[in-house]
């Protein structure tokens, strides 16, 4: 089974447009995969303009394209562990420094003194 790739999410740690090309060659495939980098600042703008960064949620998402790791859960987590009000934006922007340095890819484990 192969996965041809992602744009926008591919949550491995490589924020490319991704995708795949399978070649045939004697009688078998060859699968190359491919990463192609794209500007999203128009993206970024169409959801300014229509109001979706007003929301944390919206912010979380957005980190996520950026750094193609996931964070949701982390970021849940993190705000349980310290009484932190999940859809404040001084919750997010305190998580984000906590995670500058996550392992692209990965999901961040925070304990609650860290």
């Amino acid at each position: 089974m192969l996965n041809c790739g992602a744009v926008g999410a591919p949550y491995n740690g490589d924020p490319t447009a991704q995708y795949l090309v399978l070649t045939s060659r004697d009688g078998t495939w060859e699968a190359d995969f491919r990463g192609v980098p794209y500007d999203r600042a128009p993206l970024y703008a169409a959801w300014e303009r229509a109001g979706y960064m007003e929301h944390v949620i919206a912010r979380v998402f957005r980190y996520e394209v950026e750094t193609a790791t996931y964070h949701l859960e982390s970021y849940l987590e993190f705000c349980r562990a310290r009484g932190l009000d999940r859809n404040a934006l001084a919750s997010f922007e305190e998580y984000r420094r906590a995670s500058w340095n996550v392992r692209p890819g990965r999901s961040l484990r925070l304990r609650a003194e860290g």
